[in-house]
Formats: C-alpha cells, sequence, structure tokens
C-alpha cells in the first residue's frame, strides 16, 4: 500500500462514526421531545378530566338535593312559599347542603386536577386557561338558588348557562394548559448545541348529562337529574394565546 494511502481509512472511519453519533443524538432528541409531549398531554388530560369529575359529583349530588327538597315540602316545592305542612328546619337543612357543595367541590376538583397532573408529570406547571370563560371562573358549579317571586329560596338551578356549552346537557368547562421545560440530555445537547427546549400541552373537560330526559319545576336550569358524567372535548386554541398566556405568568 502506498504511504500516501495510510491513514484515509482511520479519516472515513473518523467521519462516518461522527455521523452516526450525530444521528443517534438527533434520534435521542426528538425521541426525548416526543416522550415528555406525551406525557405532558397524558398528564393534562387526566388533571382536565379529574377536575370535571368532581364537578360532575357535585351537580349530582345537588340534583338529589333538590328532591331531598321536594320531598321535605310534601312534594309539591312551592309549598315553601306557603305556610303549610312543610318542615322549614328540614328544608333548611337541605338548602345548607347544597350551599356547602356548590362551594367546596368546584375546590375539591381544582385539588384533585393539580394532585393528578404532579403524580403524573412532577416536573411540570400546570394552570387555569380561561379563555373561554368570560369571568373567569374556571373552578365553578355555576349554580344558584332559583327564587321564587325573587324572594323565596327554593331549588338550585344552573347559574350563566350561557357560559356553558350546549347548556341543556352540559356543565361548566375546565380548561388546562401545561408547561414544561425539558431536562436536555447532556452529550445530546453538546453534539447539536440546543437542550430540549419547551413543551406545552391544553386540554378541556366538561361533566355533561348521560340521561336528557329532564324534570322542570318551574325554575329549570337542568339540575333536576342527577345523571352528570365528565368527558374531554376537543379543544382549539391559538399557539399566539397560549403563549400570551404562559408569558402573563
Amino acid at each position: 500500500m502506498p504511504k500516501k494511502s495510510k491513514g484515509q481509512v482511520l479519516i472515513l472511519g473518523l467521519i462516518l462514526l461522527t455521523a452516526i453519533l450525530f444521528c443517534l443524538a438527533l434520534v435521542l432528541y426528538m425521541g426525548k421531545n416526543i416522550s415528555d409531549r406525551i406525557r405532558l398531554q397524558n398528564a393534562v388530560d387526566a388533571a382536565t378530566l379529574t377536575a370535571a369529575v368532581w364537578q360532575a359529583r357535585g351537580l349530582n349530588v345537588i340534583s338529589d338535593l333538590n328532591y331531598a327538597l321536594l320531598i321535605a315540602a310534601g312534594g309539591d316545592i312551592t309549598k315553601l312559599f306557603s305556610t303549610g305542612d312543610v318542615d322549614f328546619e328540614l328544608v333548611k337543612g337541605v338548602q345548607k347542603m347544597q350551599d356547602d357543595v356548590s362551594m367546596s367541590m368546584a375546590g375539591a376538583a381544582a385539588l384533585a386536577g393539580q394532585k393528578v397532573f404532579k403524580e403524573n408529570d412532577p416536573d411540570a406547571q400546570c394552570y387555569p386557561f380561561p379563555a373561554s370563560i368570560k369571568d373567569g371562573k374556571m373552578y365553578s358549579l355555576r349554580v344558584k338558588r332559583y327564587m321564587l317571586f325573587g324572594e323565596v329560596p327554593l331549588h338550585m338551578v344552573k347559574d350563566k348557562p350561557d357560559f356553558w356549552e350546549n347548556q341543556a346537557e352540559t356543565g361548566p368547562l375546565i380548561r388546562l394548559v401545561a408547561v414544561k421545560d425539558s431536562q436536555p440530555i447532556r452529550l445530546v445537547s453538546r453534539l447539536l448545541g440546543k437542550s430540549s427546549g419547551r413543551q406545552v400541552a391544553v386540554a378541556q373537560a366538561l361533566p355533561y348529562l348521560t340521561d336528557k330526559n329532564e324534570m322542570d319545576t318551574g325554575g329549570g336550569g337542568g339540575l333536576w337529574n342527577p345523571v352528570f358524567n365528565a368527558k374531554l372535548v376537543p379543544l382549539s386554541v391559538s399557539v399566539e394565546a397560549v403563549n400570551l398566556f404562559i408569558t402573563a405568568q
């Protein structure tokens, strides 16, 4: 072999090895990004659905208590307006339970959602994303007391149904955005000259009626049938809106 040819295979081998290492680094980089993105999306999906489940439970309890009010009023809830044979102490007790549920279940939804999120992705952050909630009350059952003649408190109904999608069939939206700054693989970062970057995921869920046959006692409002469940629903939101929201946090 001529002297000038010596070492050429070594040079080609080094070039080939560098190319293989670069390709491997690229595969690891893309794989980690995809893995982080899937994990983040699963975490925010689980958190959103959990929060919606707790809201559905709250709506179901309030619905059951509406029937308890009906029983306390002797089968006619409008008797609460009269002085007939009504156990007003029992009625007030049931109404207090409803008020307690409407205040506490929203907080339980928030706490449960955050707990589930952290269990799935402890290094990420999760925020309520109120793009479609005009007054910003993300965690709320959105119920109110129906007032007969504007002065006598009776059963509970939906509050501000214009904020609910398909108002007769669903409850308030839970919409969350999750953010995670992925930890880079050091060797990969050095080879590629960049880190894994930021991951963002959004999710939306809501309580909905599994049975649309409802009883209307005058106030309406879709809370006379305790069959609310929860489901994830598609969410389309612009990248600009999400980035503006994240920047404001």
